[in-house]
């Protein structure tokens, strides 16, 4: 089970670990994940709720989300905040702060100031932390990355008798998560296969505006706050405009599709689909009639029923 948009698998010594997946840190006694979610939130079972939680004695790592790891000792009657990022073999290359970890936990500690871009400052090999008379823990970016699904992180914690646990952790991704990789996969694959009837259409002009007879705009693809693609035309003069939002966080230069060319041209070609679109509705007065008459318009791309993307027109 997986709770808001994240989750985690979560290994020790290769075997998978549910119990571990959402999981209260302070008290893993075999529950499932699902449980300590139910404890924690409608019971108010105190302890702090993570996605992955790495070891089942003195010391644990909690991984919440893609933020840095958290290291607990169990020392003197009480679970305490390890300072993990101090005990780095060699110093990251992002910023850091310690002051509001240590309001917060009483334990003086280092954090990356920011709590989820400080990945792209790991070395290729991954952050290694050797704790003093603890375990050693490195930190990498995800191997399942935008494998269909949001950014990920992998983590590895070897205790001093060898025993070695492992998590991935990222958005949308997980326990809880299991068939979200596959059907965002059939979703590129539907994406990419309606760039490729769109591409030998053969429309390389965009038509006049339909309500001014102007010459429109083709604006350059951007990505959003939320990784999704988009593009958007507009009429300089009398502002209507067509916005064309694709699937979020794709990477289409991945090889997970059949044809890298496809991927390749769909991801150069994103102003194509918006053109086509464009054309399309802009010929069909019934259509903008429908559009004109309102301030605002949506329809999804569909292909084969399954929604691939959205357009919106605004008047």
């Amino acid at each position: 089970m997986a709770y808001n948009d994240y989750g985690a698998f979560v290994w020790r010594n290769g075997e998978r670990m549910e119990a571990h997946e959402d999981a209260v840190l302070e008290r893993l006694d075999g529950g499932s994940g699902g449980q300590a979610i139910y404890d924690h939130l409608a019971q108010g079972s105190s302890g702090d709720l993570y996605h992955a939680v790495l070891g089942d004695g003195e010391w644990r790592l909690g991984v919440y989300k893609t933020t840095f790891p958290y290291l607990w000792h169990y020392e003197g009657g009480r679970w305490r905040m390890a300072d993990l990022l101090s005990c780095a073999t060699e110093k990251p290359r992002f910023a850091c702060e310690d002051e509001r970890y240590e309001r917060m936990t009483g334990d003086k500690v280092t954090r990356p100031v920011d709590l989820f871009d400080w990945v792209r400052g790991l070395p290729d090999g991954g952050l290694e932390c050797v704790v003093p008379s603890g375990p050693t823990v490195i930190i990498g970016r995800g191997r399942h990355h935008a494998r269909w699904h949001g950014p990920t992180i992998h983590v590895s914690m070897t205790e001093a008798d060898g025993t070695r646990w492992d998590a991935e952790a990222g958005d949308r991704y997980g326990a809880g998560f299991e068939d979200e990789a596959e059907r965002r996969g059939r979703e590129v694959r539907a994406i990419v296969g309606y760039l490729g009837e769109v591409a030998p259409m053969g429309w390389r002009r965009v038509a006049r505006c339909p309500r001014c007879g102007a010459k429109p705009a083709v604006g350059r693809p951007w990505t959003d706050l939320f990784g999704r693609r988009s593009i958007a035309i507009r009429c300089p003069k009398c502002g209507l405009r067509l916005g064309l939002r694709l699937l979020e966080k794709v990477d289409y230069t991945t090889d997970h599709l059949a044809n890298p060319k496809d991927t390749a041209w769909a991801a150069a070609n994103l102003g194509k689909v918006a053109v086509v679109t464009w054309n399309r509705q802009a010929n069909d007065a019934k259509d903008m009639r429908a559009i004109l008459s309102g301030r605002e318009r949506s329809f999804w791309l569909t292909l084969d029923g399954r929604s691939v993307g959205e357009m919106e027109w605004r008047a």
